[in-house]
Formats: C-alpha cells, sequence, structure tokens
C-alpha cells in the first residue's frame, strides 16, 4: 500500500491513497465508525475558515464596535478549545461564556449540522477504535510505503494517526537510487532502482541523517580526483 504521490512506474500497480488522513477516513469508512454513510472529511484550510467565521460572528455580537480583525492566536485558541471539549465529553464541566468558547461551541454545531467531521475529530474515532482499524489495515496491506515527510509536525492531524496506526513497530526510511547514466544507458535504466532500507525505531522530529549511497560516495570520489587533477597540474 502506497501513502502519497510518486510518479515511480514501480509502485503504479498498489493500493494508492493521497495522505494518513485519507487511508484513515477510508478505513472508518468500511468499518462503519462514523456519524453515517455521508460524513464528509473537512479540509484544514476550511475548518480553519469556518473556526474564522465563528468566532468573527461572536466577537460581533460581543462588541459591536468589532471591526472584524482577528488574530491568528485567537483562532488557533478556538480549535484548541474544540479539541479540549472533546477530549472532556462526558466530564459534565460547566460552560464558559467567553468569545473563543462560544465560537468553538458554534463550529461543533456547524460541523453537526453540515455533517461533517475535522480531521482531528477523525482522529478521535481512530483513537477509540484503533485495535479494530489496526486490524483491518494488517489484513489489507502487509507493508504500508509512506511517500512523505519523516518529520511530521508534532500536534498534527498527520502525526497523530501515523502513531495510531503505525505504533513504532517495524519502521525503516526508504531510499531508492538509480545510477546517474539511467537516461543515457538502456541496459541501466531497465533496472528497478537500488532500494536501501534504513531502520528507525520512531518517526524523528528532525529528518534522520542520510545514509551514505554507491551514487553519493562515486560523486564525491570524481569531484575530489578532479581537484587533485587541477592542484597538481600546472
Amino acid at each position: 500500500m502506497i501513502l502519497g504521490s510518486s510518479s515511480l512506474s514501480l509502485f503504479s500497480h498498489r493500493p494508492r491513497f493521497p495522505s494518513l488522513v485519507s487511508l484513515s477516513l477510508h478505513l472508518c469508512r468500511r468499518l462503519r465508525l462514523l456519524r453515517n454513510d455521508r460524513t464528509s472529511l473537512l479540509p484544514h484550510e476550511d475548518a480553519l475558515a469556518k473556526a474564522v467565521r465563528a468566532l468573527r460572528r461572536r466577537s460581533a455580537e460581543e462588541n459591536e464596535h468589532h471591526d472584524g480583525e482577528l488574530e491568528v492566536s485567537d483562532v488557533l485558541d478556538v480549535i484548541r478549545i474544540v479539541r479540549e471539549n472533546r477530549r472532556k465529553k462526558g466530564e459534565g464541566r460547566r460552560q464558559q461564556r467567553d468569545v473563543a468558547h462560544l465560537a468553538a461551541s458554534d463550529y461543533e454545531v456547524d460541523l453537526k449540522s453540515g455533517n461533517l467531521m475535522d480531521a482531528h475529530g477523525l482522529c478521535d474515532v481512530v483513537r477509540v477504535e484503533a485495535a479494530s482499524i489496526s486490524e483491518l489495515l494488517r489484513r489489507r496491506a502487509s507493508c504500508v510505503l509512506f511517500l512523505g515527510p519523516t518529520d511530521l509536525d508534532e500536534g498534527s492531524a498527520e502525526r497523530e494517526l501515523f502513531d495510531l496506526l503505525f505504533p513504532g513497530s517495524g519502521l525503516a526510511q526508504v531510499f531508492l537510487e538509480t545510477p546517474l547514466d539511467s537516461s543515457l544507458n538502456e541496459s541501466s535504466s531497465s533496472l528497478p532502482p537500488r532500494v536501501t532500507l534504513q531502520p528507525l525505531t520512531s518517526i524523528p522530529s528532525v529528518p534522520p541523517p542520510l545514509t551514505t549511497s554507491a551514487t553519493l560516495t562515486y560523486c564525491r570520489d570524481l569531484a575530489a580526483g578532479y581537484l587533485r587533477l587541477l592542484l597538481n597540474s600546472r
């Protein structure tokens, strides 16, 4: 199974999903874990736009002289409150009446009335049903190749879904290498790319150092040879 996009024909026959969010949504639909079959995923940009509209509406109600300008931190605060309210659901908390909390409540009402779910709401579903979803994923794919950045942002929905679906066992970074003259040499261009695996214990917060490849060593030695030739020639 492939996550991400690639133009390599090596992966053309594999099942493909554009992102971890789309894979998780597919698995939840297969197990009928969503509100109903027509529940749609709200993209992250649209979720922020919906939070902006809810915050601007509540700010105008609380202050008739509000000019409509909002701080980015205020919008992100609404999203944070939404996530906190979902985690504390059923704890009998006292409803706060400030603008940010009212906007967060409006945001949730808008999602429910539009039969929508945002990425972090999908994370909540996957967290509760992680065992059944992981079992379905193992049945559908013995190996998952993730064509994306290895430094997924902490706190992002993609990072949370990655940790839930792939909790650290059997992780490896994959390097594909083709000969430098593959476009000129027909015999080498027909060969599949060389695959190198670098084991990982977890997804790092920064990209791990790359392993030395045969192509990199060849290029470095070739450049060093030309430099020595230039230095020693008259």
